[in-house]
């Protein structure tokens, strides 16, 4: 992710960083929806997972109409900061709302 800081790269090592880190980040939405059972109870757990995903879709429609803006106001190398920007936010977001919703305890026979 540091390569990407270094302007005069290869077009080529770009769009490897760029892969790296959208494969790094795909198995964060499926972990979210799997640590939700974990953390809320049964009755919270619907309305968690809903808005969980109405956010993936909301952020899948503007994310590229935005970066589209961004980039015709100023230019391509503009975009790379701002992902990584918001791939730091990510990170302390999540270690944030780790420390928000302990783990709920499980019992052996399943329940909780």
């Amino acid at each position: 992710m540091l390569c990407l800081l270094i302007p005069h790269l290869p077009p080529w090592l770009w769009l490897a960083g760029l892969m790296l880190m959208g494969a790094g980040c795909a198995p964060i939405f499926p972990s979210m929806m799997h640590e939700t059972a974990r953390r809320f109870s049964p009755q919270r757990m619907g309305t968690v997972m809903a808005r969980q995903t109405s956010m993936s879709y909301i952020g899948a429609s503007c994310t590229p109409a935005a970066f589209g803006l961004l980039a015709n106001a100023t230019n391509l190398n503009a975009i790379m900061p701002v992902v990584m920007g918001l791939l730091v936010l990510l990170m302390i977001g999540a270690v944030w709302l780790d420390r928000l919703t302990p783990v709920r305890p499980t019992y052996p026979d399943g329940s909780n």
